[in-house]
C-alpha cells in the first residue's frame, strides 16, 4: 500500500514538470502555493527507474492542518477518460496535507524524505510562507508488481484541488497530464 501511495504522490509532483501539460485552474485568484519552476527527467515516468526532480515553489499563506488536497485522476483510453476511484486511500482521493506527511514520515521516525531533507525544506506542518527550493535530486520510483504493468501504463490527467476545510474554499488548483510506462 505504501508503494501505491508513493505512486499517487509522485503523480501529483511529477505532473507539474516541463514536458507535461500543466495549468492552474482559472477560478483560483490568490492560490496558497505557486509553483515557480520544475525540472523532471525523464518526462515519461518509468516505474522502477530513476527520476530526477527539482522545483521551486512559493507558499503565500501558512499551510496548516486545515488544508486538504482533493485528487481526481483519470486514465485516458480510446473510448474516453476512465475515472480512477479511491481504493485503499489511493487514486481519486482526498488527503489532509499534514496528516499525509505525518503518516508517511513521522511514524517511521524520519523527519523528512531525503528529497526534502537534503534541500533544508521542512516537511512538517505548519509550512510557513516563503520560498521553497529543492535542488536536483534523484530517487527511484517504485516497481509495479508483476501482472499490473498493463494496468498502470498509460496517459493520465490529474486535477489537484487544495481546499481550506474551514471555509470550504478552493485555495489552489492544478490540472496536469502525465505518462507512465511500467
Amino acid at each position: 500500500m505504501r508503494r501505491m501511495l508513493v505512486i499517487s504522490v509522485s503523480l501529483a509532483l511529477v505532473a507539474v514538470s516541463e514536458g507535461f501539460s500543466y495549468t492552474t485552474c482559472d477560478h483560483v485568484k490568490n492560490p496558497i502555493v505557486s509553483i515557480n519552476s520544475t525540472t523532471i527527467h525523464p518526462t515519461t515516468l518509468r516505474m522502477g527507474e530513476n527520476l530526477t526532480l527539482a522545483f521551486e515553489a512559493t507558499v503565500h499563506r501558512s499551510i496548516t492542518s486545515k488544508l486538504r488536497v482533493d485528487l481526481t485522476i483519470k486514465k485516458k483510453h480510446w473510448f474516453g477518460n476512465m475515472w480512477i476511484p479511491c481504493l485503499f486511500k489511493l487514486g481519486s482521493c482526498s488527503y489532509k496535507v499534514c496528516d499525509l506527511l505525518s503518516s508517511m514520515y513521522a511514524t517511521k521516525g524520519v523527519q523528512c524524505p531525503l528529497l526534502l531533507d537534503n534541500s533544508n525544506v521542512n516537511c512538517t506542518c505548519p509550512f510557513q510562507p516563503g520560498s521553497y527550493k529543492v535542488e536536483k535530486e534523484t530517487f527511484q520510483l517504485p516497481t509495479v508488481p508483476a501482472g499490473f504493468g498493463l494496468a498502470v501504463r498509460g496517459n493520465y490527467t490529474v486535477e489537484a484541488k487544495l481546499v481550506d476545510t474551514t471555509t470550504k474554499k478552493v485555495v489552489g488548483c492544478y490540472a496536469m497530464t502525465v505518462s507512465i510506462k511500467a
